[in-house]
């Protein structure tokens, strides 16, 4: 073994070259989601080159070297062989913190809109109350109608008249009843009229 004047053991000088080889430098003034995807790009061309990334050394601009850890996820992923190389780093060794679910904000009404509607319900109801009653021999002059259709013809587009209704002033029912189409119904349009095809049937006697 080599001795230096002293008697002690001479120390071997360390390889330079090959520690330079292995010396990633990572420039200055990328973010941290550019640095991580800088040491992924250079990992990745280390194993292309049939090389163990293990030896890489990353430094920063000022020479000092970057500690580097890996996400549980990431880690899992390269041990399955997927996504190998896109180790999550982080420089402070720490692990990413978690997203937090932003909750939405519930609303509520104003206390000035809840107020302006209960006056305005408040002032409809007076004025049906203050109002006027109608002559009874007045009343009697006014009915309401309702007619249902059917389809008839080619795609049920012209209306035939299926059933009509008629109350009086009172909702007293005047009238109700079914009528026969003498056409053929193409379309008894049941979830809007409420027909069906048994209720105009020449054979349904309250069908007019």
């Amino acid at each position: 073994t080599p001795t230096n004047i002293s008697g002690a053991p001479k120390k071997r000088k360390r390889d330079d070259s090959t520690a330079e080889r292995n010396t990633v430098h990572i420039p200055a003034g990328l973010s941290g989601k550019e640095v991580r995807k800088f040491r992924k790009d250079a990992r990745r061309k280390v194993r292309a080159e049939g090389k163990d990334e293990s030896s890489i050394r990353f430094v920063d601009a000022s020479g000092k070297e970057m500690k580097i850890t890996e996400t549980k996820a990431n880690s899992k992923n390269k041990d399955e062989g997927e996504g190998q190389g896109a180790a999550d780093d982080r420089d402070d060794g720490s692990q990413p913190p978690e997203k937090k679910r932003k909750r939405k904000a519930k609303s509520f009404p104003r206390i000035n809109d809840l107020i302006a509607a209960h006056e305005a319900e408040q002032k409809k109801q007076k004025e049906v109350e203050t109002r006027k009653p109608v002559p009874e021999d007045e009343q009697q002059r006014y009915v309401a109608l309702d007619c249902e259709m059917v389809g008839i013809g080619a795609g049920g587009k012209q209306s035939a008249l299926a059933r009509v209704s008629m109350t009086g002033w009172n909702h007293e029912v005047l009238l109700d009843t079914f009528v026969q189409v003498p056409d053929r119904v193409t379309d008894f349009r049941t979830h809007v009229s409420g027909v069906r095809a048994a209720d105009i049937k020449a054979k349904n006697d309250d069908a007019m």
